[in-house]
């Protein structure tokens, strides 16, 4: 079997824009995209076709402004998904 892979590090190891529905682990990792405080991608909140088509729409229309394109796959590749990281933004609840 090989390596299950998070969604989150999944994005950012392939250098995809991630269109995802903003739900469990991936609403923690994947930022809302906006042209004045960046993002790391899109998201949606309702479960429906209309939702994912809008989020889907903003993607594109954003792919064809390639300088603002790059900029946003740069910033889903620069995040830290380590252990490492979640270690030290996770409070520690249980102690030796």
């Amino acid at each position: 079997m090989g390596t299950v892979w998070p969604q989150s590090t999944l994005f950012a190891q392939v250098r995809t824009v991630p269109v995802v529905r903003e739900v469990g682990g991936l609403a923690d990792t994947v930022t809302q995209y906006a042209a004045r405080n960046g993002g790391t991608g899109f998201l949606f909140k309702e479960y429906t076709a209309d939702a994912m088509l809008e989020a889907v729409q903003q993607a594109v229309a954003l792919f064809a402004r390639k300088r603002e394109w790059s900029q946003l796959r740069r910033m889903g590749m620069a995040k830290d998904f380590s252990w490492a990281s979640s270690l030290e933004s996770t409070p520690i609840f249980f102690s030796r």
